[in-house]
């Protein structure tokens, strides 16, 4: 049975991982959508950044194991650990969804180049949302190239410049997501909100002055209010995106910090968070399951498409999570990492 004491990392898992089930909680091509959906989905999603924020703290965290292993030994258990499940779930779910292909919001192709390349383009894998796994492998080898002996203050805000060079470049480059191989320019996209993570634990002291954090909500505040006020197009946006969701990831750090052990207390909210990989992985077959027996076999009015997502929402959490826990008993070892244990 699995334990943790880290607190703030648990609540960040547990934010992050309810961010992405509510997302996912409701097909996105629905017309009639709730205007409160269609707000959160456009303004206020949160997790996949937060996922990858964290994956930059938790690497920091461990620098001191990470310096004293061998580059090939950290390689395997990244491996391991981010893509055989990512392997394993795409392999037994795609001959199903080829099957079934005329009922998919995302057709797979069924045939041995069809399978191959679902893996090398993560968008178009049978278990399409698990594109977040190869593309954080991607950043886990460009920390192990790049940043594994350059952790201290200055050359990871070298870094996390550059970093922001590279958001800027990619925003700009005409490959859609779906034409992105092992989403490499998307990890590079994403990569300040790795280095944030690492950054956010070099300076976590100066996060927690209360001058600071206040200084920082409101900075947070003012972009929010001008990124819902004031349409904006082009690098413009652009900037606005990588401002506002930057100080929302430092917003909910400093909670985490603060609310972080209180909210833990509740058991459910910490076996969420403690489990909050494997969730991640079985949300999809219980959300797939759900949109089949509620958004594709009915025409659903505003009050019922609100209880389909908040049914959605609940069961794409807990279900995974009792799965996760009665598999972390029962399955042999060896087996665990092919479902995130």
């Amino acid at each position: 049975m699995r334990k943790a004491d880290r607190h703030d990392i648990l609540f960040l898992q547990f934010f992050a991982v309810t961010s992405l089930v509510l997302w996912h909680a409701a097909p996105h091509q629905f017309e009639n959508l709730p205007q409160w959906f269609d707000f959160y989905v456009a303004k206020f999603y949160i997790g996949v950044p937060l996922f990858f924020f964290v994956a930059g703290y938790l690497w920091i965290a461990g620098e001191k194991k990470y310096l004293n292993e061998k580059t090939t030994i950290i390689l395997k258990k990244k491996i391991k650990r981010i893509l055989f499940p990512y392997l394993f779930l795409g392999t037994i779910v795609f001959l199903p969804k080829a099957i079934l292909n005329s009922y998919t919001y995302n057709p797979v192709k069924p045939s041995i180049l069809g399978f191959l390349s679902s893996f090398l383009y993560p968008a178009t894998n049978s278990v399409r949302f698990l594109w977040f796994l190869p593309c954080l492998f991607v950043l886990f080898i460009i920390a192990l190239l790049f940043l594994r002996h350059g952790m201290n203050k200055q050359t990871l805000t070298l870094s996390y410049g550059i970093a922001i060079l590279l958001f800027l470049i990619t925003e700009c480059l005409p490959v859609k997501f779906e034409q992105d191989p092992l989403c490499i320019i998307t990890a590079l996209n994403n990569l300040h909100f790795f280095i944030l993570g690492m950054l956010a634990y070099r300076y976590s002291h100066y996060l927690a002055m209360r001058r600071i954090s206040i200084w920082i909500l409101i900075v947070f505040h003012l972009v929010l209010f001008y990124r819902l006020l004031f349409p904006v197009q082009g690098i413009v946006l652009d900037l606005l995106n990588w401002a506002f969701y930057t100080l929302f990831i430092i917003v909910i750090y400093g909670l985490s910090t603060k609310a972080g052990k209180k909210l833990m207390r509740l058991s459910l909210a910490y076996d969420v968070g403690l489990y909050s990989y494997p969730i991640f992985i079985f949300s999809w077959f219980v959300l797939v399951g759900l949109r089949v027996v509620l958004y594709d076999r009915f025409e659903l009015s505003q009050i019922m498409m609100n209880g389909a997502i908040l049914l959605s929402f609940i069961a794409g959490l807990l279900l995974p999570l009792l799965l996760a826990k009665y598999l972390d008993q029962k399955l042999p070892r060896a087996l665990r990492p092919l479902v995130g244990l």
